[in-house]
């Protein structure tokens, strides 16, 4: 039996959240029981007041439609970003990067965001990780992301969703993914952040 973000399970365990003392799915897991799980992707549950970097999939008339990397949809209302009656095509279209923050969360589980910055994140690299593993990345007190960025002099912009974007000198780029990748795959081991210091 496959369960989705959001599915009622029989108990508590890694994988839940709870809410009024009842027990649902955080990831997409794999039961035989509906007793025991096993993860089969991390998927990200939006919270009010997380940071996100969201993907433009359509532009409605009173606003935009997000790809917030979650089975959930993420919306920008139009109204909190730009007064005048313009073509807000003009401002962001399909397939356009900004960086949102969640306020609101419906019953429906529609998820309605803001502006943190106008800027389009289209200039770089977004990659996506596994939202699990982000404060992996982060590192205690921001350690291991600051290395990164400092020893290939790039910015790094995080979302908790998951998604990442990177800027700059596109060689140092491409260092920083594969190094990203690297992190990923052995987020497990102890002494991480010393074998990166000595890899980058």
């Amino acid at each position: 039996m496959i369960l989705l973000p959001g599915d009622k399970l029989n108990n508590k365990n890694i994988y839940s959240y709870d809410i009024n003392d009842e027990f649902f799915s955080k990831y997409i897991l794999l039961s035989n029981d509906n007793i025991k799980y096993n993860k089969i992707f991390g998927y990200y549950i939006p919270k009010i007041g997380d940071v996100v970097i969201s993907k433009v999939i359509d532009v409605l008339s009173n606003g935009w439609l997000l790809d917030i990397n979650s089975p959930y949809l993420g919306f920008l209302q139009l109204k909190n970003v730009v007064q005048k009656d313009i073509d807000h095509n003009k401002i962001y279209t399909y397939g356009d990067y900004i960086l949102t923050e969640i306020t609101k969360i419906t019953k429906n589980m529609m998820i309605n965001l803001n502006l943190k910055n106008r800027k389009k994140l289209n200039n770089g690299l977004i990659i996506s990780i596994d939202p699990i593993k982000l404060p992996r990345l982060i590192g205690k007190n921001s350690s291991m992301i600051n290395m990164i960025k400092e020893k290939l002099n790039i910015k790094i912009i995080t979302g908790k969703n998951g998604r990442l974007y990177l800027s700059g000198d596109y060689a140092n780029i491409i260092k920083a993914y594969n190094v990203i990748k690297f992190i990923m795959k052995n987020s497990y081991k102890k002494g991480l952040t010393e074998k990166i210091n000595e890899i980058i």
